[in-house]
Parts: C-alpha cells; structure tokens; sequence
C-alpha cells in the first residue's frame, strides 16, 4: 500500500489496482489476509507503470494489475476487488517517519 501511494504521489497520476490480478493470490490467501498480503512487503515483487503495455520481458513475467490516470488535484490509489472497493485497514510497517 505505501509504495503504490508513493509511486502514485511521485508520478502525480491516480492508480487502480484489481487485488484479484495479483500473481499467486489464490495460494497467499490460503494463509493470511489480503491486507496483510497487499501490505507486506516480502513478496519481492516490483510494482511499475509503463506508459505501453508490455507484454513480457526475458526471464522475467509481468502481469497487468491495473491502471493509472492523470490526475489534477491529489494523487491516490484504489484497490478493488471484484466489483467493490476495498480500504486497506493498515498501510503497513513504517520504515521511516
């Protein structure tokens, strides 16, 4: 959750990310929540936006998680999942304040 709001903030768009694209949820979700699963911070994923859809990169898969749009007056992002918005109940552990 922070980084997304930090690379919404510093690329001053509005990002929508679907939690049900993410790679492995079905298998995360067997054992923790997906607050704790969208706010930790071990997964090693990298979270990017790209103004072309890439399709793939060698030894490496992508996957599309959601959109971004401009934005004139505050950056934010939205997490949906299925057909409802979902607010994260924490935005995670603070490395620094």
């Amino acid at each position: 959750v922070q980084d997304s709001e930090k690379l919404a903030l510093a690329s001053n768009l509005e990002m929508e990310i679907e939690i049900n694209r993410l790679p492995r949820l079905s298998q995360y979700t067997k054992y923790i929540t997906i607050d704790e699963l969208i706010n930790s911070g071990e997964e090693l994923e990298l979270l990017f936006i790209s103004k072309e859809k890439i399709e793939s990169m060698k030894n490496c898969q992508i996957t599309c998680i959601g959109k971004t749009k401009k934005i004139y007056k505050k950056s934010k992002v939205v997490f949906n999942l299925g057909e409802k918005v979902y607010k994260p109940k924490s935005k995670g552990f603070l490395h620094f304040k």
